[in-house]
């Protein structure tokens, strides 16, 4: 019996299925607002596979990421130790507008009547300093229950180091609100910063029951699955998660859709001659870019979500509200912005004809002559050309242009914010963009790609094959992942190796209990410093920690500080403030393949040409047309060129040169880029 895989993707806008039944195949469908996981089924459905023959699913969804920023996550209330009640308001003095006096901080995910305290207390070594006060504990679930509360978080002062006092107040809590789930900062992350672990264990019961809700739906549509962990969805560690896990550990999950076209990103750095690749993944909502430097995505060990830090790993995504559906529209002054408010599924652009009358980037580009209308979607949906005019045309007339320049305008904006991201992801990583190839993918990226190539001097860039599902095609291609960490504080001197290995085999003795799988490997990597710095940074850890290996763990942590910040300090010490391991288990997914087509030119696929608007030359020129599907290994196509797929178009500018490699991937030479 032929065994079947299923990716998907919840975008804002689209969802996105691949198929890999021996061969892979792909589908998109509008995304279901408020029940994403009709828009899953409904996917699964149009690739006509019953759920009951899925033996495989893998699914990432921004559900938890858009609760928190839209503020529609469940009533949580917060426990904490006396004193520390508004540790979520006070948050941290740092401004991320340094020149802005008149900025407000977001509201507390918890309000003020909802967060309580109860006397009791751990010392930072882990011993006991006060007794925790039962009564109060037992008052604060009567008072939860009475305010009719979804959802509890429990954060204690230096649970890290001792959760005895946690685990006792869970149970409390537990027994007098039976069915409302429990979330204590420990079974979360056993590292230190108060504000940090309170804002983790709040998040995380804070969307706790909407995660649990969609995950049990999508469980419940393959019960049917011959494994009964074959059910998983995406983290953003850039790993597969159990139904479990997500369940308990929802804010694991964030950066769930994005990180998935990371990994596929990942798995392409094998295939071409690019070990530096940046990715773009460019849907109807934003624009997700990440750094694969030698191979691999730069991990962080924590995330802001609209400023309150979720402590977790998380592939380094920056995500700006750049995509598809941005509208454009004027400031005061009269200038012309684009985003981050987007159209989404619905009513979505104008051309969609679904009620949408604001301009955005996809009706700029069905203006322009960029995308074909009765091809879109493969020709599933047809796009009003008429409707994308009249939105532009309000811009035209207060820019006092053409529509055909104002919808070049509004590229040209949304152009020019997705580059100067794109520079301050490589700035923060200290990394020159020049050394990297572009790997745009999205339903929109390849539409984007070579502009921003210019932009930013970059000169090569990779069309994967199928980019419009890219990002569901890396969730077939991950691995499963469980990360432990732990707060040590321990200076990297003689005689410290035996507590550092202690901990680290602690750490490892408790992921292999959780871990049945034999096949799982660990890899050990800590966050360190030099005395007296602030902040930390991660380095690999030898798999033994002994006197002949411990100038290797404060080499390595000052090799990498070298690369980071252009120094290192030999006269200072090196302190190891965080133990790290990652459990990785093989995933059951598919990868990247060869295509089996002999070799050939372009002029099969060539389909005819169109009128475009030329952004470049400001004018209306004649374009070649070239079918993706019809492109064998070898051929060759010199831009300007437009390349139409079922769910992406690609735009070549004129002097770029296209070759098809042997996967399928477009490699692209940006004309005049050095």
């Amino acid at each position: 019996m032929t065994t079947v895989k299923i990716g998907v993707d919840v975008g804002g806008t689209f969802t996105d299925v691949v198929v890999y039944d021996g061969e892979l195949s792909f589908g998109k469908v509008s995304t279901t607002p408020g029940m994403p996981e009709r828009g899953v089924i409904q996917g699964v459905e149009k690739m006509g596979i019953p759920p009951e023959q899925v033996d495989y699913f893998v699914h990432g969804s921004t559900i938890a990421l858009n609760a928190i920023l839209e503020r529609k996550g469940v009533k949580t209330a917060l426990l904490t130790t006396t004193g520390f009640r508004d540790v979520l308001e006070i948050m941290r003095t740092n401004r991320p507008d340094l020149y802005n006096l008149q900025q407000d901080k977001p509201l507390p995910i918890v309000p003020r009547h909802l967060r309580f305290e109860a006397d009791g207390r751990i010392g930072p070594d882990g011993d006991e300093v006060q007794a925790l006060d039962e009564d109060q504990v037992s008052g604060f679930a009567a008072a939860a229950a009475a305010a009719g509360v979804e959802a509890v978080a429990v954060c204690f002062i230096n649970a890290y180091a001792n959760d005895a006092h946690e685990r006792r107040a869970k149970e409390l809590i537990e027994a007098a609100l039976p069915g409302v789930p429990v979330t204590v900062s420990s079974e979360m992350v056993r590292e230190w910063r108060e504000f940090e672990r309170t804002s983790t264990a709040v998040v995380n019961a804070y969307v706790r029951p909407l995660v649990e809700r969609y995950a049990r739906a999508i469980s419940e549509q393959f019960s049917g699955t011959t494994n009964s962990n074959a059910v998983y969805m995406m983290q953003s560690n850039g790993g597969l998660g159990t139904e479990e896990d997500v369940r308990l550990r929802p804010a694991t999950t964030i950066m769930s859709g994005p990180v998935g076209g990371v990994t596929a990103a990942e798995q392409l750095v094998r295939t071409v001659d690019h070990p530096h690749l940046l990715t773009l993944d460019i849907g109807g909502t934003s624009a997700d870019m990440c750094l694969i430097h030698d191979g691999s995505a730069r991990m962080v060990p924590e995330r802001d979500v609209d400023r309150f830090p979720i402590l977790t790993a998380t592939v380094d995504v920056h995500a700006i509200g750049a995509g598809g559906g941005s509208i454009a529209w004027l400031d005061r002054g009269g200038a012309l912005r684009c985003g981050p408010q987007s159209a989404g599924a619905s009513p979505g652009p104008a051309c969609y004809g679904r009620g949408g009358t604001e301009a955005t980037v996809t009706d700029a580009h069905l203006v322009l002559g960029h995308i074909d209308a009765d091809r879109f979607l493969g020709g599933e949906m047809a796009l009003d050309v008429e409707a994308a005019r009249n939105a532009v045309a309000p811009i035209a007339r207060a820019l006092g242009v053409s529509i055909e320049r104002a919808a070049a305008a509004i590229i040209v904006v949304i152009d020019l914010r997705m580059a100067e991201a794109l520079r301050r992801l490589a700035t923060r990583a200290g990394q020159d963009l020049r050394d990297f190839a572009l790997v745009p993918f999205g339903g929109a990226g390849p539409l984007h790609g070579a502009r921003l190539c210019r932009e930013l001097d970059i000169p090569n860039m990779v069309i994967p094959v199928a980019p419009g599902t890219f990002s569901a095609m890396g969730m077939l291609m991950a691995d499963l992942r469980r990360d432990y960490a732990v707060t040590i504080l321990q200076a990297v001197e003689a005689g410290s190796q035996a507590e550092i290995e202690r901990v680290f085999a602690q750490l490892e003795a408790e992921a292999r209990a959780a871990s049945t799988d034999e096949r799982a490997t660990i890899v050990r990597t800590a966050d360190m410093r030099y005395d007296g710095q602030e902040f930390s940074v991660n380095a690999p850890v030898p798999s033994r920690v002994d006197a002949g290996t411990l100038d290797d763990l404060s080499g390595a942590f000052e090799r990498e500080h070298a690369r980071q910040y252009g120094y290192s300090l030999d006269d200072r010490n090196v302190v190891l403030v965080t133990a790290r391991i990652s459990v990785v288990s093989p995933g059951g997914g598919a990868g990247l393949r060869e295509l089996d087509r002999p070799r050939g030119t372009a002029e099969a696929a060539l389909r005819g040409t169109v009128k475009v608007f030329d952004l470049e030359r400001d004018e209306v020129r004649d374009c070649p047309v070239y079918d993706r599907d019809a492109l064998t290994p070898g051929a060759r196509i010199t831009g300007a060129a437009i390349i139409e797929e079922a769910r992406s178009t690609t735009l070549i500018g004129g002097g770029d040169t296209v070759e098809v490699d042997s996967y399928g991937n477009l490699l692209v030479t940006i004309g005049g880029v050095r």
